[in-house]
């Protein structure tokens, strides 16, 4: 039934959900000219190829909304979407959607409930759609939507097919964004978008889009390239391409700050006339976001981002302890640890369980059952440990058997 809603070596013996990988993320700007206005293409997202079933609709119930929010700084430019494309690389499916488009000055979704108004005069396309593996699926608008350019630009799919499909699921590329995209699903009815009434699910990616917007007038470009040239524990060195334009750059400004935080949470400007950035002081094996816009005197362009995470520093506060308890169950991987297969039959790691053993019911890391003679390792993270200073290690392990 569907539901709605030192080291250590160790001898011995289908899923609904996408997994989010780390992603580089970027937003990519091409322009071309036609007469005196300007079609330009403009994608969202960093290239990767991490999908999501839940985006923009979900097959595998009969009904689905989805809302997300593309920032004036991704977009860039103001003018006429005409098409908007996504690209999928689960299963071909065919879909019957409603698309809504909007202005809102919301920066991200706060909870389940939070969803931007929508009206009927929002609707840009209604029809049958199929996505095609491994390619753009472009969806031309039956209204052309009149984009400002300073608001925040929200993308509404009602799916309204009416029947679902099992798995493989169809399932679209998406990029890292932090409570940008909310969805819900059922199979009793379609949704009303004037008034969802449902507590959706807020996710951490949005897909990755491609807009074709006719603009007129000046374009200012964003940078494009971003490239992480050197990274440590507490630095990062990041550089980025300058723009192709007529225009004239006089510099560039940037912000970063932890991927775990909000909006309000970006450092101050740095303005740089070169087309690189140092930053420093940062915190070890710690998810970060970073964007640059390019400075044109008074005027400026939308933000090119992307992501990285610091690399592991030594442990150097002790005593020093690893209880697992802030782990999900499945492999472990943490990054500052080595768990691989070495040798033997399989490619079993170490994993966390919750199993009761003993009298230890909470987290701990467990090596599933192998067969004789293969080998795994668990590598602890790099330590320095003052000279001078008597050390004890001790592990707590729980065997069931004493013939071990």
């Amino acid at each position: 039934m569907k539901k709605e809603t030192s080291i250590l070596d160790a001898r011995a013996a289908q899923s609904r959900r996408s997994t989010m990988g780390r992603l580089l993320l970027t937003t990519l700007l091409l322009f071309f000219f036609a007469g005196g206005a300007k079609a330009d293409e403009v994608e969202i997202g960093d290239g990767g190829t991490t999908n999501n079933q839940y985006l923009p609709g979900y097959n595998y119930y009969n009904y689905s909304y989805t809302q997300q929010i593309y920032t004036a700084a991704e977009v860039g430019v103001a003018g006429t979407i005409n098409s908007i494309a996504f690209k999928n690389t689960g299963a071909e499916k065919t879909r019957t959607y409603n698309i809504y488009m909007a202005h809102t000055d919301k920066d991200d979704f706060t909870s389940g409930t939070d969803w931007v108004a929508i009206s009927d005069g929002d609707l840009v396309f209604s029809g049958e759609l199929t996505f095609a593996v491994g390619e753009w699926t472009t969806i031309e608008l039956n209204t052309p939507f009149a984009y400002n350019g300073t608001s925040n630009l929200i993308v509404s799919v009602a799916d309204n097919s009416g029947n679902y499909s099992n798995s493989p699921h169809m399932a679209c590329l998406v990029s890292d964004a932090t409570s940008q995209a909310i969805r819900a699903y059922r199979d009793n009815s379609a949704y009303d978008i004037t008034a969802p009434g449902v507590n959706g699910t807020i996710l951490n990616v949005k897909n990755q889009i491609q807009l074709d917007i006719t603009t007129s007038g000046v374009v200012y470009s964003k940078p494009t390239n971003l490239t992480l040239d050197n990274l440590t524990a507490t630095t990062a060195a990041i550089s980025w391409t300058a723009p192709t334009t007529t225009e004239t750059i006089t510099g560039y400004a940037y912000q970063y700050k932890q991927a775990s935080e909000g909006n309000d949470a970006w450092s101050n400007e740095t303005t740089v006339t070169t087309t690189s950035a140092s930053l420093t002081e940062l915190t070890p094996s710690t998810a970060y976001n970073f964007r640059v816009k390019t400075l044109y005197g008074t005027n400026e362009s939308g933000f090119a981002t992307m992501n990285f995470t610091t690399d592991c520093g030594a442990i150097t506060t002790f005593p020093w302890s690893e209880d697992f308890e802030s782990y999900s169950t499945g492999n472990y991987t943490n990054p500052c640890w080595v768990n691989e297969h070495i040798e033997g039959g399989g490619n079993k790691i170490f994993t966390i369980s919750t199993t009761t053993n003993g009298t230890n019911s909470t987290h701990q890391l467990q090596l599933p059952d192998q067969t004789a003679g293969t080998m795994t390792m668990l590598r602890l993270p790099e330590m320095t440990l003052p000279q001078g200073t008597n050390y004890q290690f001790v592990l707590d392990v729980y065997r069931s058997t004493s013939t071990y």
